[in-house]
């Protein structure tokens, strides 16, 4: 089991996540992942999508647990909205997108692989 960087999130209802650095071949997963299940031309839906496509490649634990394939296809069993929410600004946060993350903390550590 090898060591890794992950950024550890610690959400304002005390949930903890990690998630790892992104990676460009992830941006590309999660293009084409978001492309398919985008039926228009919409800038603004296309984004959502790829953001939550991008989100489910980067998780590695819930509370110290690695989520399940079906969880992260449906990440209302991971997640509140609100929750999701501070989780899609981490993403933006960790790809340079987004500053102001509000009343949650990200911190870097070592997890093993």
């Amino acid at each position: 089991m090898s060591e890794v960087f992950v950024h550890k999130v610690t959400l304002s209802t005390g949930k903890i996540v990690l998630v790892r650095e992104p990676k460009i071949k992830d941006q590309d997963l999660a293009t084409r992942a978001a492309s398919s299940t985008v039926k228009n031309d919409n800038a603004f839906s296309m984004g959502m999508a790829m953001q939550r496509e991008l989100l489910k490649l980067l998780i590695v634990q819930v509370d110290a647990v690695a989520p399940k394939a079906i969880q992260l296809e449906d990440l209302d069993s991971l997640f509140t909205y609100g929750e999701f929410m501070q989780m899609s600004k981490v993403v933006g946060k960790i790809a340079g997108l987004e500053d102001d993350l509000g009343n949650f903390k990200i911190e870097l550590q070592k997890h093993g692989e």
